[in-house]
């Protein structure tokens, strides 16, 4: 399993879990609740998805920005109960 499949099933389990979901960069920090993931999926709009070269990518509007790679992870992602 990848570090991208890893981290995609991290997210998974804690936001199916009612945890929220904190993507961190050195510039902003992102959270991502169990409601804005529903909302994502109302839409038909996934939040989070795989594309093919391996890279884990986050919705950002109407485009995506990568978050995880294969081997290599670009930020920092944690989950917590507020």
């Amino acid at each position: 399993m990848t570090k991208a499949q890893n981290m995609l099933q991290f997210i998974e389990t804690n936001l199916s879990a009612g945890m929220n979901i904190y993507v961190s960069t050195a510039y902003s920090h992102i959270k991502v609740s169990p409601k804005t993931l529903a909302k994502f999926q109302a839409a038909n709009h996934p939040l989070f998805k795989i594309d093919e070269h391996g890279f884990l990518l986050m919705a950002r509007g109407k485009r995506y920005d990568a978050i995880c790679g294969p081997n290599t992870v670009l930020v920092r992602v944690s989950a917590m109960v507020d």
